[in-house]
This record gives structure tokens, sequence and C-alpha cells, in this order.
């Protein structure tokens, strides 16, 4: 399939497109050399939350190609040093990976594999005080998604909080106020159940 201006159809790598921008002075550029339509490139881009890094995006005589992320409206060190608290968690995360100030690496299990499909590592930015206005370095984490549903909480938006209720009490029990070597029992006992579940039934 080809789009309309006759360039094949391809998914771009993150890789590529940083590499792209490394050598060029606007986001246009970028998408020449890698060969590919301007929309194309932003789609990617913006996927890989790599668009707008380009700092002369207008092509108006600024030598240097990639913005300072300790410059600009929201510098990344003084978001850091807890300066704007509301500043979104998932532009930071990315800021913070593309400014090495935080290794792209689960922090409980090391997990740092790349889906085959987007090239994505699956990692969610935690708080680990709980508060998400507190964004000073050394309250952040990055976690993958199993360790962020045991060791914090549901990633999906659901409470892991379940409920035991009748005409006289109601007791309300939190998975966080589970132990580490609790959470380490449950997730032995999962990985029993998977493997009893996969193995084929003996015959007698």
């Amino acid at each position: 399939m080809l789009y309309n201006n006759g360039r094949p159809k391809r998914m771009l790598l993150e890789s590529e497109i940083m590499a792209a921008q490394s050598i060029s002075k606007t986001e246009a550029e970028a998408s020449r050399k890698l060969g590919v339509s301007f929309m194309t490139y932003r789609k990617y881009a913006k996927m890989y939350g790599l668009y707008g890094r380009v700092a002369n995006a207008a092509g108006k005589g600024i030598s240097k190609a990639i913005k300072n992320e300790d410059s600009g409206k929201y510098p990344l060190n003084k978001i850091l040093e807890g300066k704007y608290p509301n500043y979104s968690t998932n532009r930071l995360k990315v800021r913070m990976i593309r400014g090495k100030r935080i290794e792209e690496k689960c922090n409980k299990c090391n997990f740092s594999e790349r889906r085959i499909s987007d090239n994505i590592m699956p990692l969610l930015l935690n708080y680990i005080d709980g508060n998400i206005k507190n964004k000073k370095r050394e309250n952040l984490e990055l976690l993958c998604y199993n360790c962020y549903f045991l060791y914090v909480n549901n990633p999906f938006g659901c409470r892991k909080t379940f409920k035991v209720s009748n005409s006289d009490t109601q007791i309300e029990t939190n998975i966080e106020e589970l132990s580490a070597e609790e959470i380490e029992n449950i997730k032995i006992e999962v990985q029993e159940e998977i493997k009893n579940e996969i193995q084929p039934p003996q015959i007698s």
C-alpha cells in the first residue's frame, strides 16, 4: 500500500527518529531525512513523545538542533525540584528518560523489554509517597505494569480494595497493606496455578 505521495508505508522506530532529529534543524527536515511524509513523521514522533524536540521548528537561524531539557517554559531541572507540581506525569516520564535523569527500566524487577508492536517499553512513572504533586526526583521511580499493580495500585484505575458487609459490620481491606513477603507468596501461587493449567492431563 502506498501513500498519496507514492512513499511506501512503514513503521518508524524511536531510534530512527532521534537520529534524524539530532542532525536536523526543523521537524520537516527530520521527516525528509527519514524519507517519509511529514504527517507520518509527526504521527510516530508524537507516539514516542519525541515531537517538538527540534528546537528550531520555524527554521529561523538556530544552529543547535535539539532542545536542552533544562531550558524552555518548564525546565526539567526545575520540575524535579518541585517547582511545577501540576506538570503532566506522562510528559515528565518521557523527558526524564530522554534527558537521562532516570534509567529506563523497572525499579523493582529490572524489566527493560520493548514491545514488538511499537518498540515502546511499557513502564509507568510512580510517585513513591503517593502524592502526584510531589515531582521531586527522589520521589519518582519507573515500574513495569506488573510491579505497579503489586506494589502501588491497579494502573487502569480500579481500586485494589474489597469490601465485606452486612447489616451489622462493614470491613474494608486494602491490598497495599500486604507485606512484601505476602506479595511474593501471591506471585508464587499464581505462577503455580498457571503451571498446573498448562500441564496436559495424565492418561491412566
